[in-house]
């Protein structure tokens, strides 16, 4: 079974809330490194710059391997995550992509094993 954590960014988002949310995925009792994750900033409002786009790339709680997929619908947003994955492949970071909408994301996400079955509303997802 796919194990898949989603991540859901609305209102304004910045270095603190970036970590108040990783510190909630790192405590839950079912996560892993391993997972895959989805991080979805179609209604987050950046409140970042590049040194906090640095910062935050520097934080991290999945493993090299593990596929992570940033929804970013905006110009903005999307430029940051694009700067964002940039430094987290510079640190090793394999599988980190950024995209305009969820269902490339999805497809992409489920594209890990195609023998297991897609990303969709009966994936659990651990939030």
């Amino acid at each position: 079974m796919r194990r898949l954590v989603t991540t859901v960014c609305e209102g304004t988002f910045n270095l603190g809330v970036i970590r108040g949310d990783m510190e909630q995925i790192r405590a839950h009792p079912d996560f892993r490194p391993s997972y895959s994750q989805l991080i979805d900033l179609r209604r987050a409002v950046f409140d970042l710059g590049p040194k906090e786009i640095l910062e935050c790339s520097e934080l991290n709680l999945f493993d090299p391997a593990a596929r992570r997929a940033i929804v970013a619908s905006t110009d903005l947003s999307f430029g940051m995550s694009r700067m964002f994955a940039t430094y987290r492949e510079i640190q090793g970071e394999q599988n980190l992509m950024v995209f305009r909408t969820l269902e490339e994301a999805l497809q992409w996400l489920a594209a890990e094993a195609p023998s297991e079955s897609s990303v969709g509303p009966d994936t659990p997802s651990l939030f």
